[in-house]
């Protein structure tokens, strides 16, 4: 049921005679596409267009509710559901997307993060006399002066 399919309604008929007549065709052709829909596979994109094909077919059927009786509205929530279902598919799929996208640019970043460490490590560090005297290499001290975890030392001003 694409967007471009419309229903030819008699125009001398009545709104009931007209849904009698049309609205069966119309929803075996959803169920003859909700099963190819459903097959294992199916792309997502077929997934998302059904979901909107539901969302048509429902609303033409609330438009002729009163045609159909009350054994139409639990039709009615069973569509719903079938909505909202492939509605979290596809909320899924474009999470999905997203977060892949965003992992591939982190990757991107952490490989470049990593060659900068990597070529870092294979860097001398500076020594005093090539900056002036003014820096050195030497583990971190705390407030008592004593040396901390060898994991804090850094390039640290020297003291004068």
């Amino acid at each position: 049921m694409p967007k471009s399919n419309r229903i030819d309604w008699d125009d001398s008929a009545t709104a009931g005679q007209n849904a009698r007549s049309k609205l069966p065709a119309l929803v075996e052709h959803y169920f003859r596409i909700g099963r190819k829909v459903a097959a294992p596979g199916s792309p997502e994109a077929a997934l998302h267009q059904f979901r909107l094909t539901t969302k048509r077919l429902r609303y033409t059927l609330e438009f002729f509710r009163f045609c159909y009786g009350p054994g139409l509205g639990k039709r009615l929530a069973v569509l719903r559901e079938v909505q909202s279902c492939l509605g979290e598919i596809s909320d899924c799929a474009v999470t999905r997307e997203l977060a892949a996208g965003m992992l591939r640019a982190r990757w991107a970043e952490g490989q470049r993060a990593d060659r900068f460490l990597r070529a870092g490590r294979a860097a001398k560090p500076p020594s005093s006399a090539s900056t002036g005297g003014k820096w050195s290499m030497s583990p971190a001290r705390s407030a008592a002066g004593k040396t901390t975890s060898p994991r804090r030392a850094a390039f640290r001003p020297r003291r004068a």
